[in-house]
């Protein structure tokens, strides 16, 4: 975003609450109970070759059963949407990672080779009982033939990254997508280093909002952006 090398910006998506738990029974094994509220994360997914804090979720799936996501995932520049998934959905995309093990994945997973310069996909699951993230790098990549045991969970983990690509809210029986307005932003701005040349201006593709009005120190600065400031914003890009 304009001088990167200076400053950036960070967007978290807020919601408001909604209190309950819902809950999935799985045969002889033990339920799947998560929190039903919309500021609960069950699923949410990044992919980026910078600070995952640095860039929009790919998908975030609340215990509402909302679900926000990119419509081209890993493009920042890609718009995002919005659907909402009935409670069967939501437990058959909880109970697709549990049977495949995810919440017994090590965070961080072999590398392929080759895999430099890669983008990094971090996914992050949490359940009533349990949660579990991990990081990858080259998801995506084809692995070598003599790739051994050691890349059986990354194996697993891109057949389910792919699945979640593929997320189609209306094809899960949710409401059809539509384009994503938030109602309010927490907008994080953060001192780079090296720090802003003095006397440079801080830049950024959104003239909505000038950053050295709410920024003008060092420190790291937190603002709500609420109605019109918030759908300002669209568009934006790190």
């Amino acid at each position: 975003m304009g001088d990167r090398s200076a400053w950036f910006a960070v967007l978290t998506l807020t919601a408001t609450l909604a209190l309950s738990v819902a809950c999935f029974g799985g045969g002889d094994d033990e339920p799947i109970a998560y929190l039903h509220r919309a500021d609960s994360i069950l699923i949410q997914k990044k992919t980026t070759t910078t600070s995952p804090d640095a860039v929009l979720p790919d998908l975030t799936l609340y215990g509402d059963g909302t679900i926000i996501y990119l419509e081209r995932p890993g493009d920042q520049t890609s718009p995002l949407l919005e659907a909402l998934l009935a409670d069967d959905a939501v437990l058959g995309l909880l109970e697709l990672l549990i049977d495949e093990g995810f919440l017994d994945f090590t965070y961080e997973q072999p590398e392929p080779d080759r895999a430099t310069d890669q983008p990094t996909t971090y996914l992050y699951v949490r359940t009533m009982t349990a949660a579990n993230a991990v990081s990858a790098n080259a998801v995506d990549s084809v692995l070598p033939d003599d790739a051994g045991d050691e890349f059986d969970d990354f194996r697993k983990l891109q057949r389910l990254v792919e699945e979640l690509d593929a997320i189609d809210p209306v094809a899960l029986g949710g409401s059809p997508p539509r384009g994503y307005e938030p109602e309010d932003m927490l907008l994080f701005v953060e001192p780079r280093d090296p720090p802003n040349v003095a006397g440079s201006p801080l830049q950024w593709p959104n003239t909505a909002i000038t950053l050295a009005d709410i920024a003008p120190g060092s420190e790291r600065v937190e603002v709500v952006l609420e109605g019109e400031q918030a759908l300002a914003l669209d568009g934006w890009a790190p």
